[in-house]
């Protein structure tokens, strides 16, 4: 994806803030399924929160998603196919540096002269959250193109983290794209189970008629008592 991958956009030099010598920022970039829990950002930390959802996006092939996941660039080739998500992902870009210079322009007013020997700040964070349905797919294709599409300046570290990629897939596979679609596996368990159960009363059936049969025949050939 080297469209995505090397963005001719840059943060326009006039906007950014002079942050020289001023303490770092911290952009965590994490992806999570909604499936799985709200994301909760460390309270110990200074931290400004984004959050996003590409549930809406379309999803890549089932069988491309059983493969791999947003990690490998197969993946995120199929995301980004779609308009839909190249938008996305611009409009997320936009956001999250024009926070990026407004908590770094707060830092450089809040720091006046006479305050430059005195001890940094504590380190604030924008913690950004990109939630899909499970976490493993769209979000992580999203959080790892958005690290690579942001311009930060020499103040910003970026971290980009995928909560739920280590968490079992749900029973109903790939919930978002496959809604009030049964799994299959399970349809077919269903109905080898109904024609093993109408076996059963077939069988059933056919001995309670031969008994019958077989009591009547037996009652039509004894002789009446005298």
């Amino acid at each position: 994806m080297d469209d995505l991958n090397d963005s001719d956009e840059v943060v326009d030099a006039a906007s950014a803030p002079n942050t020289a010598g001023l303490h770092m920022h911290k952009l965590s970039i994490v992806s999570y399924g909604h499936a799985n829990g709200p994301l909760e950002p460390s309270p110990s930390e200074d931290v400004e929160q984004l959050t996003f959802s590409v549930r809406d996006i379309k999803n890549p092939p089932v069988k491309l998603r059983k493969k791999h996941t947003g990690l490998t660039s197969r993946l995120r080739k199929e995301v980004f196919a779609e308009e839909a998500a190249r938008t996305r992902l611009d409009e997320m870009a936009e956001a999250v540096e024009s926070k990026m210079a407004e908590m770094s322009r707060v830092n450089v007013e809040a720091k006046s002269p006479d305050q430059q020997s005195s001890q940094s700040p504590p380190v604030s964070t924008l913690f950004v959250g990109i939630m899909c349905e499970e976490g493993k797919h769209r979000s992580v294709a999203f959080a790892e193109e958005l690290a690579r599409k942001i311009k930060p300046w020499d103040v910003w570290a970026i971290s980009v983290e995928h909560r739920d990629l280590g968490i079992p897939p749900l029973n109903t596979e790939d919930q978002d794209s496959e809604k009030g679609k049964p799994p299959s596996k399970a349809i077919h368990k269903s109905k080898k189970q109904r024609e093993q159960d109408k076996k059963r009363v077939k069988n059933m059936l056919e001995v309670i008629v031969n008994k019958g049969l077989a009591g009547r025949d037996a009652s039509i050939g004894t002789p009446e008592a005298n």
